[in-house]
Formats: structure tokens, sequence, C-alpha cells
């Protein structure tokens, strides 16, 4: 059997790319299901994870929860490598912007702890937010979200979604799956 060469590279192409996003989804934290001991509030949580899709973008992170105790709303956990002070997040979906998420730490969290992503480790400063229900559901169904993090004095932006390589877009779907399947969405 002869194939061209073009349609070997995009096979090899095709394999590669697939591949790296198995290994990445292994390496990384995967949604948990927990119940607090103290009120019995059902917990789905999603760790922080890279929410960069290239080098170039600064080196960000995403995690998110959602609680029975507070239905309507998604916790954000936000995060900047290094040790900075998180003012606040601004989000754009595809390419339109959305409220500001509510901040639901007095402070940023610095470090957070040594989170390792594979062969990346870094030292994650954190904040935590409030989004609601709605606006998370078009973010995780975004072709591409730009999340701005905004410092004292500047800014850190990076891009992910369906249409981009950024961890955190493969996170998205099994946390909306969980939702969906204790009937907190449709």
């Amino acid at each position: 059997m002869n194939i061209s060469k073009s349609t070997f590279l995009t096979v090899i192409l095709f394999l590669v790319m697939t591949g790296c996003t198995s290994i990445n989804d292994a390496m990384t934290p995967s949604l948990s299901v927990t119940k607090d001991r103290f009120d019995d509030t059902l917990i789905i949580k999603q760790p922080i994870v890279p929410a960069n899709s290239s080098f170039s973008d600064h080196q960000t992170g995403l995690g998110f929860e959602w609680k029975s105790s507070i239905p309507s709303e998604i916790i954000l956990t936000v995060g900047i490598s290094g040790i900075e002070n998180i003012m606040g997040a601004d989000f754009k979906i595809d390419g339109k912007d959305i409220p500001s998420p509510i901040t639901v730490g007095h402070l940023t969290q610095y470090p957070e702890k040594n989170l390792s992503f594979g062969d990346m480790s870094s030292v994650y400063s954190t904040r935590r937010m409030a989004m609601p229900i709605e606006d998370f559901i078009k973010m995780a169904n975004a072709k591409q979200v730009k999340m701005r993090v905004q410092h004292i004095d500047t800014y850190s932006v990076s891009i992910f979604g369906r249409e981009e390589m950024a961890i955190v877009g493969a996170k998205f779907k099994p946390f909306l799956s969980k939702l969906k399947e204790l009937k907190v969405t449709s």
C-alpha cells in the first residue's frame, strides 16, 4: 500500500496531538466529588490546571468548583505563576466581554503550593472568585476564551477554549457532565 508523504505526516501529527492530550489529561489533577463533613454540602471540584494555550501566553491556571449550598454559582480558582497579588479577573468569551467574577477570597493565596503538571512545576498565586453558572457554561462551551488576570499594576493574559490547546479545555466536559447528571443543569 502506497501512501503519500503528506498523508503520512498528517496521520503522525494526529497521533501525536491526540496522544499529548491523553498524556496531559492523565498527568493533571482530575474532577473530584466529595461531601463536606460539617454540613453535608456536595462539592464537585476541578483543581487548578494550566489555562494557557501557548508558551507565549502568561503561565496561568484555572480551577473550578460547584457547591450544593450555593447552586447558582461556580467558584473559580484563578492562578498565575510566581508570587503576584491577584486583584481580579476578566473574561472575553468568543469575543464578548462577560461581567467580571466577584472575588470571594479576601486575599491572594501565595504561594498556593508547588503544582506539578507533567514536566512543568510552578509556585502559583491564586484567588477565588464567583461566577454565575450561566456564564461558566458559556465559558466551558466557548471556542476561545481570553482570561485577563489583574495584578496591582499590570495584568497577565492567557487563551483557552475548544479551539485552543490549553489543558483546562479538557477539564470542562467532565465537570459539566457531572452537573447534568446531578440535574444542576439541563
